[in-house]
This record gives C-alpha cells, structure tokens and sequence, in this order.
C-alpha cells in the first residue's frame, strides 16, 4: 500500500540553519531516498517552495484565495514522499526515522 509521510516544519525552521547546516539535512534527505529505493520502498518525493495559496470553498458555495499556505497554520510544508509499506505502523516507522529538523510529519495511507 503506498502512504503519503507530509512534513511540516514551523515557520523559520530551515532559515535559522546555517549553510552548513541546511546541505547536511539535504544529505540526510538523499541517503534516506537511497534507502528507500534499495528496499524498494520510494516511489516519489518532492520539495515544496515556500510560496503557496490556499484556496477555499465554504459551505454556501463561497470561493476565497489567499497567497498564503494554510491561513493561520503555525507549520509550512517543505515536502513529501510517497512511499510502499506493508502498514501504517510500517509507514510510521519510516516517517519517525525521517524526521531531520524540527516539525512534525504526518503519515497518511493513500488510496489506490
């Protein structure tokens, strides 16, 4: 089953890492991609851009935009992986051992 691990970070996480700092979690990031791909588990990933929009739809049928991610969200996305395992609690294990800064990710299966 493939499920989803979304990582979040509050906001200024990545920019208070110095230089150095921020090209180890990227290293970090690529050695737990080459993990994943020798178990057969990646299947995709991406890095999110800091600028966003939200768009939403309330119940009367109301349409708002706003240029800004989750209006009121403490947290920024930075990324994602979608990944194989066996379970939730598989999946889980995944999303504890990438865990690189200060955040949450949260691990959601997807439907096929």
């Amino acid at each position: 089953m493939k499920y989803l691990i979304l990582m979040t970070s509050p906001e200024g996480v990545w920019e208070g890492l110095s230089e150095s700092e921020q090209q180890d979690v990227i290293a970090r990031h690529n050695a737990f991609t080459a993990k994943l791909r020798a178990e057969g588990r990646y299947v995709t990933s991406y890095r999110a851009h800091d600028e966003a929009r939200s768009v939403r739809k309330d119940a009367a049928g109301n349409v708002t935009t706003t240029s800004e991610p989750f209006t009121g969200a403490q947290e920024r996305v930075g990324g994602f992986y979608v990944i194989e395992a066996e379970s939730l609690d598989e999946a889980t294990r995944w999303g504890e051992v990438s865990r690189f800064t200060a955040g949450t990710n949260e691990v959601r299966p997807l439907y096929d």
